[in-house]
């Protein structure tokens, strides 16, 4: 039942063979009213109303829907850096967006107004837009005011309106002003042209190397070196995975947690959470000898895993008049002459699957690396135990201590490419690690992990509060495929399942087993 104010009953419906019931909710409602029996139930339904905060999980959703209509603007300058006095020329285009449909602009006429450093308005122009929807306008740069300059487009009328609007109507506000003013920006400032030029480049490294070193020169454009000239160095290493370009459906190098670089280098597959490489920073300073040069090297970080590292430093000289340049470089160090990689799976294993792991051997440049090999195959599973504890606020919670046992090792011998039986006997997330040396004694490795089902044991971590973590078994799907789920639920029941997009497509209750947990 669906009362509204003073208890005005607004609906009444029943649920269905499942238990479930849809009910309007609008302006109007304030309680719902659940009865079975001689027993209720009864809960605020306004916006007071208790929800699941979308916030703490890993769902894409919009603060607010995008309007059906939306106008695009884009302005841009000749150059991004003027003089002071210099003359500024700008173009701009203006669109109407609708859907998926890109449209000729309306017939509303814009106000463009530069504002200085100071927010200080020193040209304003009501804008006249050609056929196309373009203008175009020049505007000489103040001669003594040097900083950031605002361009701002501003549809006056809808502004008006939009300020008008009550606060109670903000996100209409915000919409309204949203499609009515648009700001961009240049700079002006005093600036001296170029008086010499940078060069930096690596020294060649071998892979396996511990470290890498640059040579750094710097020369005035009439052909004298900057001379002692000083130079402030900083590098960037990065932990990068190998992704070679016929190899597509294989792993190499470190996959133990999702690598979502590699889903986006080769399928365009971008998702929010994905800048967890290892990265580490280190700068310092040098001076330049009497023939501009210079050299330094870093060290590379050293872990227990052998990985790609990719090298960026960025360098700064200063010469005797104080005018400072930067270079920047970047390079790749490779841990072997080889990498092994392992076919992708997209499906879920389950206990007593033998699945047969295509496995192959490159080089750095990913060309098949047709020496022998041997490799050591390592498989091991994760093993969650929890433990409850109280906290501060005397609420209990749930700690997970996780743990790794061997489940098997064994020897493999490579000739260019092979085949890994996997058949794993228990459940639980499972890791499995090809290693070995090249030619050279340089270790490599490849680690990649699998969800494995179909037992009554529960090895899996428990989330927090009332979070259930679900694996889907290929990251996208065609229309009419049909997607199995994993739920890595510690609780056996009756579940509510929902699928959504934009809104709740439909929803139905699956029971959910320990051993059958798909």
């Amino acid at each position: 039942e669906v009362y509204g104010e003073d208890a005005k009953l607004l609906q009444t419906v029943s649920t269905d063979a499942n238990g479930l019931a849809t009910v309007p909710r609008n302006d109007t409602t304030r309680h719902l009213r659940a009865a079975l029996g001689d027993d209720q139930y009864v809960e605020a339904f306004d916006s007071q109303m208790p929800t699941v905060s979308l916030w703490r999980f890993p769902v894409r959703y919009s603060w607010d829907a995008q309007p059906d209509e939306l106008r695009r603007v884009m302005v841009f300058t000749d150059r991004s850096l003027y003089r002071p006095g210099e003359m500024v020329r700008l173009k701009g285009i203006i669109r109407t967006q609708r859907g998926n449909a890109i449209e000729a602009a309306d017939a509303a006429s814009p106000r463009l107004v530069i504002v200085d450093p100071a927010e200080k308005e020193v040209f304003t122009r009501d804008l006249k837009l050609s056929a196309n929807g373009s203008f175009d306008l020049e505007f000489p740069a103040s001669k003594e005011t040097t900083g950031r300059y605002g361009i701002r487009l501003k549809y006056q009328d809808e502004i008006t309106r939009a300020e008008a609007m009550g606060d109670n109507d903000w996100e209409a506000k915000e919409k309204l002003m949203a499609n009515a003013q648009f700001e961009f920006e240049f700079r002006v400032e005093e600036f001296r042209r170029n008086a010499f030029e940078v060069e930096q480049k690596f020294a060649d490294t071998a892979a396996g190397s511990t470290k890498v070193g640059l040579d750094l020169s710097a020369r005035y454009y009439q052909g004298q070196p900057v001379a002692a000239g000083s130079a402030h160095w900083y590098s960037n290493v990065e932990d990068v995975n190998l992704y070679p370009e016929n190899y597509r459906d294989f792993l190499f190098g470190n996959h133990r947690t999702e690598d979502w670089h590699y889903w986006y280098h080769y399928f365009s597959y971008r998702w929010d959470n994905d800048s967890d490489r290892q990265t580490t920073t280190v700068n310092g300073e040098a001076t330049l000898d009497a023939t501009g040069k210079a050299a330094f090297s870093v060290d590379l970080p050293q872990g227990d895993f052998p990985t790609a590292r990719e090298v960026t430093i960025s360098t700064e000289v200063t010469d005797a008049n104080n005018q400072t340049l930067t270079a920047s470089t970047t390079t790749t160090v490779h841990p072997s002459s080889v990498y092994v990689g392992v076919s992708r799976i997209d499906k879920l294993v389950r206990v007593g699957d033998h699945i047969p792991l295509k496995v192959v051997a490159v080089d750095p440049d990913g060309k098949p690396a047709p020496a022998a090999l041997q490799l050591e195959t390592v498989l091991t599973r994760q093993i969650n135990e929890q433990s409850k504890t109280r906290n501060e606020d005397g609420a209990t919670i749930v700690r997970n201590d996780a743990r790794e046992e061997t489940v098997s090792t064994s020897m493999m011998a490579l000739q260019g490419e092979g085949t890994f039986d996997l058949a794993p006997t228990g459940t639980g997330l499972h890791f499995l690690t090809l290693k070995g040396k090249d030619a050279a004694g340089h270790p490599f490795a490849t680690t990649t992990s699998y969800y494995v089902y179909g037992s009554n044991e529960y090895p899996w971590a428990y989330e927090d509060g009332m979070k259930i973590k679900l694996v889907a078994e290929k990251k996208s799907y065609k229309p009419g495929e049909t997607a199995r789920i994993l739920v890595l639920s510690p609780i056996e029941g009756t579940a509510l399942v929902t699928v959504e997009r934009e809104s709740v497509l439909r929803s139905f209750v699956i029971p959910l087993k320990a051993d059958n947990p798909v």
